[in-house]
């Protein structure tokens, strides 16, 4: 009866040490809590910087869009200038 006392009273101690010991339903090994804690706390900061990082992407997104329709034009402008010069070439040139 004693033994019995002994064991409920320090689970841990008379199952032997270690987390594997201490993994019984109800009870958490020591560490563990700790280690939910720290998930806890970085899920939150995960969360916290949600938001930050939506609206970076966001903005990153219009700038792509801006930088995009410029680059278009930009082309574009390359082109018709091209077209002048070739259409200038063609003129100025002495036919022999």
């Amino acid at each position: 009866m004693t033994e019995v006392a002994v064991r409920l009273a320090e689970p841990d101690r008379a199952a032997g040490a270690g987390r594997a010991a201490s993994l019984r339903p109800g009870r958490a090994p020591p560490g563990l809590l700790h280690e939910r804690c720290d998930l806890a706390r970085a899920g939150a900061r995960g969360r916290a910087r949600r938001p930050w990082c939506d609206n970076e992407v966001a903005a990153l997104e219009k700038s792509y869009g801006e930088n995009e329709h410029k680059i278009k034009g930009l082309i574009q402008e390359l082109a018709g200038e091209r077209h002048a010069l070739r259409e200038h070439h063609r003129q100025g040139v002495p036919k022999r």
